[in-house]
C-alpha cells in the first residue's frame, strides 16, 4: 500500500508494513535508533534492552 497520507504521532518513524484484517488496520512502524542514558549507570548507549508490540 503506497500513500502519501501523514498520521499525527508517527511523522518521526517509518512504516514497514500495514495490512487490513477484519476491518481493523495494523501498522508496523518503528523509530530510529538514538542514544539514550543509561537508567543504571549513566553511560550513553543506543542499544535495545526490550521489544515490545503495543496496540
Amino acid at each position: 500500500m503506497d500513500s502519501n497520507i501523514t498520521l499525527p504521532g508517527l511523522e518521526e518513524g517509518n512504516i514497514l508494513d500495514t495490512e487490513v484484517r477484519e476491518g481493523i488496520y495494523y501498522i508496523r512502524w518503528e523509530l530510529e535508533r538514538t542514544s539514550h542514558r543509561c537508567p543504571q549507570c549513566g553511560d550513553w548507549t543506543n542499544k535495545v534492552h526490550d521489544y515490545r508490540t503495543l496496540k
